[in-house]
């Protein structure tokens, strides 16, 4: 089995919401995400509309419900939580695909870094 690593660097992490830069690799070259995980109580939650125009890099490309429940809920804590999820890539024509750097050589590209922060402005959180 060949293994792939994948490394996923927290912009924000609130309790409304999540932001996230996510770097892969698929065996040839290194790629990046960017991901906002919003949290059934944040304001934004209920408008998909607003969700799919948050400012993603050349719009969203990824968008996904999360259901997390556990096996049984005994304790007080525990509940059934639901968390949208939008994000873009840097996979598009005019990105330079062939030549994103390696996490582990630089940390989060400059441009990610960037759009990620931006990101995490729009859902409220001011770095």
């Amino acid at each position: 089995m060949k293994y792939k690593a994948t490394v996923e660097f927290w912009i924000a992490r609130e309790q409304t919401h999540s932001v996230s830069a996510k770097a892969w690799h698929d065996g040839n070259k290194w790629n990046w995400n960017v991901y906002a995980y919003v949290f059934d109580n944040h304001p934004l939650y209920e408008n998909n509309e607003a969700l799919l125009n948050l400012p993603l890099h050349c719009g969203c490309t990824f968008d996904q419900i999360w259901t997390r429940q556990p096996f049984e809920i005994k304790y007080d804590f525990q509940r059934v939580t639901n968390t949208k999820v939008v994000g873009s890539d840097y996979n598009h024509i005019y990105d330079n695909y062939d030549n994103h750097p390696s996490p582990f050589d630089s940390g989060v590209p400059h441009y990610v870094e960037r759009d990620a922060l931006e990101l995490a402005a729009a859902l409220g959180v001011e770095r």
